[in-house]
């Protein structure tokens, strides 16, 4: 056996040393940063995703209500139009007056 003399074995200069903690920091740094990027791009998407969903909903629903509103006589549809103070009604066709009426129950 040999005998151990409480020195260490391994000796790295303090320049390497420091070059080395160096390099292991940026690397989890800019690693880091890379995710947050990833992460705000996905965030970015799923937004705008989610955003052209919302409108996509919005328009279908619209234009359901309108179609709906097909089956009302044009009467009706401009009593609810003057109870909606919808502008231009009076100059309205049927089909035009049940968008701007469902347009406006939506809002």
């Amino acid at each position: 056996m040999t005998a151990t003399t409480g020195r260490d074995s391994f000796r790295m200069n303090p320049v390497s040393l420091g070059a080395l903690i160096g390099g292991v920091v940026a690397f989890i740094v800019v690693g880091a940063i890379v995710d947050v990027l990833w992460v705000a791009l996905g965030a970015v998407i799923g937004g705008g995703i989610g955003f052209g969903i919302r409108r996509f909903g919005q328009r279908a629903r619209t234009y359901a209500e309108a179609i709906e509103l097909q089956d009302v006589s044009k009467t009706q549809l401009l009593e609810e139009a003057s109870r909606l103070e919808i502008p231009g009604r009076t100059s309205m066709t049927k089909d035009e007056l049940a968008q701007a009426v469902a347009e406006r129950r939506e809002s």
